[in-house]
């Protein structure tokens, strides 16, 4: 089951692009179109026209098809702001989780969240059931260049403590981004440039400390990225210890309503593919739908409407084939879908 999209990390991140152009006016949301927002960051800043954006993006576009919010049981998020104006916005968020996959000594049901958020700065810290604390600070430090620095801490080890840093430059037609982990123990170096209109091309080195005798483990990987309008095909080969890993991806916008998208994925350990469609129905409830199937014989299904202005209720379900198993849910949240 992927129940990535409520991890309590990923929880963070997700918050900080929630909340980004929430400090605009509704008449400035209303003319920001969707290729407007491609254009910008994640703290909603205009990157220059040429600029390809971040090397981990490529792809990004079939992902936001494939990547269902799925989770079994019951989720209620809330978020209520507690001073809002067009320069500083400050908000919490209450999130809760009932279902198995949230059963266990690592996974909690309940997570408080405090938002902060400047036109220059955003700062999310997070505790949840188990006292398990995280805070993450998003800046820019000029014009182009924007840092990141987040933490996890856990009592009694249950969950490894973590902090990781991160930093990207955008340049008028590249970017180069730098990550660390644990205070350089794990390090990766990524380059994205555009090279045509169309298309783009990068690489990517990291350095992961692994068991002896190896000392040293350095993946790299090429990506290359065509994309137009309505259409994108990217494509990313990995060397892991002189074996190859492939992978691509597709995506096309069919029209303003529906999206279609295939990602495909072979390696030295296994190869998979999955496709998945996703409509959004014009009507007074704003719904979506989306389906999903991979070729380990699972298939998800997912929708979604606006029951009153502002409070979305979502129902899912996913049968897998494989392992004659199956999963139902449903989430409850405030805000756009």
């Amino acid at each position: 089951t992927n129940t990535t999209a409520v991890h309590p990390l990923t929880v963070l991140g997700e918050t900080d692009a929630s909340i980004t152009g929430d400090l605009m006016s509704d008449k400035e949301k209303t003319k920001e179109t969707e290729k407007d927002r491609s254009d910008k960051d994640e703290m909603g800043n205009t990157l220059p026209k040429a600029n390809p954006g971040k090397f981990e993006q490529v792809g990004k576009e079939a992902k936001e098809v494939l990547a269902l919010d799925m989770s079994d049981g019951a989720r209620l998020s809330l978020q209520l702001p507690v001073y809002q104006s067009q320069e500083k916005l400050m908000a919490i968020q209450h999130m809760m989780w009932l279902g198995t996959s949230f059963i266990g000594d690592a996974k909690g049901f309940y997570e408080f969240t405090s938002i902060l958020q400047t036109n220059k700065l955003v700062m999310t810290g997070a505790i949840d059931s188990l006292w398990r604390l995280q805070g993450r600070a998003i800046g820019m430090m000029g014009k182009r260049t924007m840092a990141r620095l987040q933490f996890q801490m856990c009592p009694e080890a249950k969950i490894p403590d973590q902090l990781t840093f991160k930093a990207d430059y955008s340049g008028e037609d590249f970017s180069i981004t730098f990550d660390s982990a644990n205070i350089m123990d794990q390090v990766s170096l990524s380059y994205l440039q555009k090279i045509t209109d169309n298309v783009s091309v990068g690489s990517q080195l990291a350095f992961v400390p692994v068991p002896p005798p190896d000392k040293i483990l350095g993946p790299l990987t090429f990506v290359a990225r065509y994309k137009n309008a309505d259409t994108t095909l990217s494509g990313n080969v990995c060397s892991v210890q002189d074996k190859l890993n492939l992978g691509l991806s597709y995506a096309r916008k069919v029209d303003k309503h529906c999206s279609v998208a295939a990602e495909m994925m072979m390696g030295f350990q296994k190869t998979s593919s999955t496709i998945g469609l996703k409509y959004d129905f014009q009507n007074d409830s704003k719904s979506r739908y989306a389906a999903q199937f991979d070729t380990d014989c699972t298939c998800t299904v997912l929708y979604s409407e606006e029951v009153i202005p502002g409070i979305r209720v979502g129902y899912c379900g996913q049968v897998q084939n494989m392992k004659d198993d199956y999963m139902f849910g449903m989430t409850i949240a405030n805000g756009e879908a």
